[in-house]
């Protein structure tokens, strides 16, 4: 028996290394070993009051801090029966559309070292300090509402340079066109849109159970939403089922919601806050991470505090179909740097895997 062994995958988020067992060129086993503890940001949150769980979450993770915030909120808002107003959903919208951007750019640059990526970085971070009070976790971000509204003068100036710097993201995509060859076919799941779900269409639980097909693997993120989402514009042949165009699709991602951006970006902001009471009851909320589709479930009790929290990151999804990819690309000619360029290729954040 033949072992490859990566003791750790640089360019990814997170502590993580990799083993495959080879018996007679016969690939018996391909999985990632995760070096993080369990961090239980759940039992955390158990006996908290309902707008600490926001703030908390946004703590699971460095790189998408923003999209927990607001999952989180959305759940909380599920829960107390809040519907806010259009400006805070514009808003929010935006700022996962810029946390998309920020999450995708870094990636691509550690993956290519490309300079030009940079400036699209350094002004979405910009765009999020103006709208959240910084580039991670959100200051001002509130259950029902926004505690600062942006500036509209800072906001006003930055669009000056978004023409120039959508240009640059453009050039991005054929930039990664080129990939090396894979098939497995799998199935790709994402939300009808990047802010999820309302509150009508939501079951008020994650609940557990055993279903029909429930090994099933199935991927989440950036090549999930290029194949359900009719809007992107692209020249890829679909559908395709090359993962390693993962990175394709992030940048594909990067331009589509550049533009996003100046379209929903509002002329004009007013105070819009929703009033509310406290009472007990149950949330789910989903959204569309930088990785794929994050859940957010929470139970408060009549007196704010919250009872039961249940969190599903997206990488925690796909790790199943990762492994899976992993045993049919090393079958052929196996060796530890095409194992390491799939799993840099599906951008795992194991500081999510492991909340």
């Amino acid at each position: 028996m033949q072992n490859i062994k990566i003791d750790h995958i640089a360019k990814s988020e997170g502590k993580m290394g990799f083993v495959a067992h080879i018996i007679k060129g016969d690939v018996k086993s391909a999985r990632l070993e995760i070096h993080e503890g369990a961090r239980l940001i759940e039992g955390l949150l158990i006996g908290r009051q309902y707008d600490e769980a926001p703030i908390i979450t946004s703590r699971i993770c460095g790189l998408c801090p923003i999209i927990h915030n607001i999952c989180s909120l959305k759940a909380i808002e599920s829960a107390l029966d809040i519907k806010v107003s259009k400006q805070t959903k514009t808003l929010r919208k935006l700022l996962l559309y810029a946390q998309i951007i920020q999450s995708h750019t870094l990636h691509l640059f550690m993956l290519s070292e490309n300079k030009k990526i940079l400036p699209i970085r350094d002004w979405v971070n910009k765009f999020l300090e103006i709208i959240a009070g910084r580039a991670i976790h959100p200051l001002t971000t509130m259950v029902a509402g926004f505690r600062k509204l942006p500036d509209g003068k800072a906001l006003k100036k930055l669009m000056r340079q978004h023409n120039k710097i959508l240009k640059t993201a453009l050039k991005l995509i054929p930039a990664h066109k080129d990939q090396p060859d894979f098939y497995r076919k799998t199935e790709f799941r994402a939300l009808k849109t990047i802010y999820g779900n309302s509150p009508e269409i939501m079951p008020v639980e994650i609940q557990k159970g055993i279903v029909q097909r429930t090994t099933n693997t199935y991927m989440v993120g950036p090549i999930a939403r290029l194949h359900l989402y009719k809007n992107y514009e692209h020249d890829l042949t679909m559908p395709c089922y090359n993962v390693f165009y993962n990175i394709y699709a992030q940048a594909v991602e990067i331009a589509y919601y550049l533009e996003k951006i100046k379209k929903l970006l509002p002329k004009k902001l007013k105070e819009s806050n929703i009033k509310f009471k406290i009472k007990a009851g149950k949330g789910v909320a989903a959204c569309e991470a930088p990785r794929g589709t994050l859940y957010h479930a929470y139970e408060i009790d009549k007196n704010g505090k919250i009872i039961n929290a249940n969190i599903i990151t997206p990488t925690a999804q796909f790790l199943n179909n990762l492994e899976a990819d992993l045993k049919e690309y090393l079958k052929d000619n196996w060796s530890a740097e095409k194992a390491k360029n799939l799993i840099q290729a599906y951008d795992p954040c194991i500081s999510c895997a492991v909340h």
